[in-house]
């Protein structure tokens, strides 16, 4: 029975990783294709103008990814302390829906 949760913990992992690395490539290579079509002499100011925004959002994108990675891998160790509190549902959800 352990070795059975042991392996489905292990292949739960395996997944989560892989998700994860999807996640950080699909900006990555978002960055780096407008990086090369910045290096072309045939693009007008506004084109790299556009393109560097891109890349902008793209590698914020990216550094909420990797914050968000860091503080999952901080909070999975045994000897994290939670903090209970109570939370106002009813707010949660409206500032969510306005995010969207």
């Amino acid at each position: 029975m352990a070795e059975a949760k042991r392996l489905s913990n292990e292949n739960e992992l395996k997944q989560a990783i892989s998700h994860f690395s999807h996640d950080i490539r699909t900006p990555m290579t978002s960055i780096l294709g407008y990086i090369q079509l910045l290096e072309s002499d045939e693009i007008s100011d506004e084109e790299k103008k556009n393109y560097l925004e891109t890349i902008k959002n793209s590698a914020g994108r990216l550094k909420i990814l990797l914050g968000d990675f860091f503080e999952l891998s901080v909070i999975e160790q045994a000897d994290y302390p939670m903090k209970m509190e109570k939370v106002r549902l009813n707010e949660l959800i409206t500032e969510t829906l306005l995010g969207f």
